[in-house]
């Protein structure tokens, strides 16, 4: 006798949310189950919506896979190819695309998105939490690289000119810095993109404190 187990709804994966949000986010493990059923809760949504928080099921995504080469991954991936190619982006564009290497974009979408699921959202709205989970989050994916589907090369049947991977890195901003930033910025987020294995670029960013998030 075979048996067939039913796909949980979403009702049991906001039950499982909810107990691990209100126990709290103290290691990698718990990152990755609370990155887990968020992925599963997604799935239940309409495209419309799963569109929408594109970047929230990128981040839940890269953490479960030893590379990212999906949809959310080449636009992260073409974000950082532009700005090696100049300032050639509005300042509006420019803002956006900081706004996900800064991983703000990220913090926003997660959480509207626990909020829409009536959720505790003490994770993404209080700054202490969010950059312990950041810290966390970085160290599961830091040998995780997002990699372009075409090799970079210049043709204009390539999507990137200048880079085929990238990896982020996440540390706390160093005593001596922080201090110039009266403790606004205490994350340092650096996004490193190759081209094969060399390095041909560096952007370096900053966990915004809510009240400039």
């Amino acid at each position: 006798m075979i048996i067939v187990k039913k796909p949980r709804n979403k009702s049991t994966i906001r039950i499982k949310l909810q107990d691990t949000l209100n126990n709290g986010i103290e290691d990698e493990a718990s990152v990755v189950y609370l990155l887990v059923q968020l992925r599963k809760l997604l799935e239940h949504e309409s495209q419309k919506v799963k569109d929408a928080y594109f970047t929230l099921r990128l981040f839940c995504d890269w953490a479960l896979h030893i590379q990212m080469d999906r949809a959310g991954a080449q636009r992260i991936l073409r974000l950082i190819d532009a700005k090696i190619e100049g300032p050639t982006v509005i300042a509006q564009d420019e803002r956006a695309a900081n706004d996900m290497l800064e991983l703000v974009s990220l913090r926003i979408q997660f959480r509207k998105y626990i909020r829409r699921n009536k959720l505790n959202s003490e994770i993404a709205s209080l700054d202490e939490q969010w950059f312990r989970f950041l810290e966390l989050y970085a160290q599961i994916i830091a040998d995780s690289p997002l990699v372009c589907k075409l090799k970079a090369a210049p043709s204009p049947h390539s999507p990137l000119k200048h880079i085929d991977t990238a990896t982020i890195r996440v540390a706390k901003v160093p005593p001596r810095y922080a201090e110039l930033f009266s403790g606004t910025y205490p994350l340092w987020i650096k996004w490193y993109g190759y081209k094969g294995k060399r390095q041909v670029f560096m952007f370096e960013g900053f966990g915004r404190r809510s009240k400039t998030a």
